[in-house]
């Protein structure tokens, strides 16, 4: 694909990260908690704090390396930015003829680990297609330019949409090996899921052109496409990779139950054909598995010093049970589950660490970003 003939030049430099005007919250959790959770009290020192406020249906949020905080507004198609804590009024860019329902729109949100040499940044949704019943998937990557998303390239045409208004596309992250990762739902078509040759139900894989590495586990196998990375899911909503070994895990939506994967290259998670563990060596078993609706959807690993007590621990946002923010202990190889506890509210998007070495949260229905600090 074809690059820029001049790399584009930064328009500003963001001199922090941080909220200035943030606000400490009371003692306990955000509003909107279901009584009767218990919670895991914040180390001595963290606390939360609300650090953006003023977004509408806020879903994913990736962090530029001049300090820019992008967020996808689901149901606007707007990507808007968040310069030294102050929301700005111009959106980064706009995504048209999004289709629109609880679960579907703009969504995922990725910055090229390159981003200083080519400015790049990709978003995920789902759009409208040229007639009235057509739906699509899309990739598409802006280039930044004067801290704005220019020349929009589709990386992935032909991706298969949504036959209903759940399980679409979902999020896109870079990978500790280069590689952009698209986690998709089985779009309403359960039967492809088990179908190496189509995407539904699918991790992919690819260079971030759009293309196949030749190192991916279908790669040259017949009747099966070459970007998929692992298949069997139903709706796997975010994915992270584990600081140390680079393993990915993720998030999965089950009809009746809920689970956390762990994701290795070829995996068949079993859907539709088996939800949950079993004794079928055909399908891997869930890392957590809940045998109850917990809605996880956004994810990530912590690796920073700041946070020192969540150093290389896993935690996601569950939007069920009024939005709440799970820390997940695992054992050094990232096999085994030590503890799963709640430690805050208002977490019913996504989690990320920033910059600044704190731990961010979203709230899709308040519109606000929080983010747990030292006090430091």
């Amino acid at each position: 694909m074809e690059q820029p003939t001049s790399t584009p030049k930064p328009a500003f430099k963001v001199e922090a990260i941080a909220c200035p005007s943030a606000v400490e919250e009371d003692s306990g959790p955000p509003p909107g908690v279901e009584e009767g959770v218990t919670f895991q009290r914040l180390p001595d020192g963290y606390r939360v704090e609300t650090c953006v406020t003023g977004l509408e249906r806020p879903v994913a949020m990736a962090f530029t390396p001049d300090g820019r905080l992008l967020i996808t507004e689901q149901h606007t198609g707007n990507v808007r930015v968040v310069v030294n804590g102050e929301l700005l009024p111009q959106p980064f860019a706009t995504v048209d003829r999004l289709f629109v329902t609880p679960e579907a729109g703009l969504l995922g949100i990725a910055v090229d680990p390159d981003f200083e040499e080519n400015r790049y940044v990709y978003v995920s949704y789902s759009a409208l297609g040229s007639s009235p019943d057509e739906r699509l998937s899309k990739v598409v990557r802006f280039t930044d330019v004067d801290g704005i998303g220019t020349d929009p390239v589709e990386i992935l045409p032909g991706l298969p949409g949504p036959l209903g208004p759940i399980h679409t596309v979902a999020n896109i992250h870079f990978g500790p090996d280069g590689k952009l990762y698209l986690s998709l739902g089985d779009l309403v078509r359960p039967d492809e899921v088990q179908n190496l040759s189509l995407l539904p139900g699918k991790i992919l894989r690819l260079n971030p052109d759009g293309s196949a590495p030749e190192d991916n586990p279908f790669f040259g196998e017949r009747n099966a496409d070459p970007r998929i990375y692992a298949y069997g899911l139903r709706n796997p909503f975010d994915f992270d990779f584990h600081p140390e070994t680079g393993t990915m895990f993720a998030t999965e939506n089950g009809p009746d139950t809920d689970e956390i994967n762990r994701i290795v290259p070829g995996g068949n998670y079993g859907w539709p054909d088996l939800v949950g563990p079993s004794d079928d060596p055909d399908f891997i078993d869930p890392l957590i598995y809940y045998e109850d609706r917990r809605g996880p959807a956004g994810a990530s690993f912590y690796s920073g010093d700041r946070l020192a007590e969540y150093k290389n621990n896993f935690f996601f946002c569950q939007f069920h049970g009024g939005g709440l923010l799970h820390r997940v202990q695992l054992s050094d190889d990232g096999t085994e589950v030590r503890s799963d506890d709640f430690i805050s509210g208002g977490c019913t998007s996504d989690v990320a660490e920033g910059p600044d070495g704190y731990l961010y949260f979203i709230d899709l229905i308040e519109g606000i970003i929080y983010r747990i600090t030292d006090a430091g």
